[in-house]
Formats: structure tokens, C-alpha cells, sequence
């Protein structure tokens, strides 16, 4: 029960950094936090079936520790995912309006000399 308690609380902290990178859109962190948990995740299917017998014949404080860790760690995923497809929510509303402001020609666009892509402008922005 031990090392399901030490599992269950790393993963709670990878979960807690994942929100944050989330939060913070600095996705850097993202790909060496999602390897964590998922070998966090491997750990505990390894030790599951000891898990749930313990679980199923035992009673007390540990086992409360357990489901309240197990609980917290759910909880946290759900509020990740929901997060992640909000994320991905926003990132198809941004590439849609982006895509039909340039089928509408509502959008300049610039070449290296200032010319618009149309030709029909060039503004001059100084030089540094």
C-alpha cells in the first residue's frame, strides 16, 4: 500500500505541474511531464492487482489515504483534460477566423519590400 501511496503522490504532483504548463501556455515542459506520468501510470497498473486486493480486504486509515489520493488524482486529470480541449478549442476558433479573414482578403500581407500582396500598397516603417 506503501508504494501505491508514494505512486499516487508523485503522479499527483506531475498532474499539478501539467496544469500549470497548461495554465501558463509555456508547453515546453509538456512532453517530459506527459513521459512522467505515463511511467507513473505503467508503475501503477504494475502493482494494481495487489492494489485491489488490498483494497478489497483491508479497512482503516491507508485505505482512506488510497481513495482520497486516487480521487484527487482523477480529479486533477479531468480538470487537465478539460483545460487541453479548451486550449484546442481556442487554436481551431484562431486558425477558422485566420483562414476567413484570407478567403475574404480582410488580411494584408506583406513581402520583404513592404508591398502588400496585392500590390495595391507599400508602407514605409522607417529604418533601424
Amino acid at each position: 500500500m506503501d508504494d501505491a501511496t508514494v505512486l499516487l503522490e508523485k503522479l499527483g504532483g506531475v498532474l499539478d505541474a501539467e496544469q500549470q504548463v497548461l495554465v501558463s501556455a509555456e508547453h515546453d515542459r509538456l512532453d517530459e511531464l506527459l513521459e512522467k506520468k505515463q511511467s507513473l501510470l505503467g508503475e501503477l497498473a504494475a502493482i494494481e492487482p495487489q492494489l485491489l486486493d488490498t483494497l478489497q480486504s483491508e479497512s482503516g486509515h491507508a485505505v482512506d489515504v488510497v481513495m482520497h489520493l486516487l480521487e484527487s488524482c482523477r480529479q486533477r486529470n479531468q480538470e487537465n483534460n478539460a483545460l487541453t480541449v479548451q486550449g484546442m478549442k481556442n487554436i481551431a476558433h484562431s486558425i477558422s477566423f485566420l483562414h476567413s479573414a484570407l478567403q475574404t482578403g480582410k488580411v494584408d500581407l506583406y513581402d520583404p519590400s513592404g508591398k502588400t500582396a496585392a500590390g495595391t500598397a507599400q508602407r514605409n516603417i522607417g529604418r533601424a
